[in-house]
């Protein structure tokens, strides 16, 4: 038997940032982005001359990979590779032992919607714009478009469900659609469903409702 973590979030830069700025409120979040941004920039330049760069979350150094016909042999980047090697710094490497693992139940697999990206309003689990496009992010998202039972599905709060009929893009990790312009305003569930290529229905929902105004 193999265990898997199971995780949902993954944590960008930006939170990284927010997180930071709670804990030293009297900083900026524009001087901790500009901090870091330069941060980033003096490794990025370092690793360019070649450099070995340590620092206590990680260790990098570049490598050639590639076989040299003689000793006159030059680098040829058809032939020859140059690859960034990273290891664990001194701060990291034991935090995998303060990780605390808990033992849970199998479920069933099911499409995840983490986020609902509304592109005219720029908005994230907030709303949706009738008659323009919207984005979810997830993962196990993908359905069968030819199916009438299966996409996704906005559900008022008098359990009426308008489908949108048009996905733009359809993939395992996004869905992109086009949100049906006749909308009644009101809040609203977003569901996808899938039977994940097998042959039962799964269901997916959003967390909170979204507004149509």
């Amino acid at each position: 038997f193999m265990a898997k973590i199971l995780s949902e979030e993954s944590i960008t830069h930006e939170h990284l940032v927010k997180m930071i700025q709670q804990r030293n409120v009297s900083v900026a979040e524009s001087d901790i982005l500009s901090v870091l941004e330069e941060y980033i920039l003096a490794i990025e330049f370092l690793l360019k001359q070649a450099k070995r760069i340590n620092t206590p979350l990680l260790n990098i150094s570049p490598s050639i990979f590639g076989v040299f016909i003689d000793e006159d042999d030059r680098f040829d980047p058809n032939r020859h590779k140059i690859n960034l090697n990273v290891t664990l710094g001194v701060r990291l490497r034991d935090v995998a032992k303060e990780i605390k693992t808990e033992k849970v139940d199998i479920n069933e697999p099911l499409p995840v919607l983490k986020s609902l990206i509304d592109l005219a309003s720029k908005t994230r689990n907030e709303k949706l714009s009738p008659g323009n496009p919207a984005k979810i992010n997830g993962r196990l998202l993908k359905v069968d478009e030819n199916a009438a039972d299966q996409g996704i599905f906005l559900i008022a709060e008098d359990n009426s469900e308008t489908k949108a009929e048009l996905i733009i893009q359809n993939h395992p990790g996004q869905l992109v659609f086009h949100i049906p312009p006749g909308l009644t305003p009101g809040n609203y569930k977003v569901v996808v469903r899938s039977t994940l290529n097998g042959t039962e229905m799964r269901e997916g929902r959003l967390k909170g409702m979204v507004v149509v105004a």
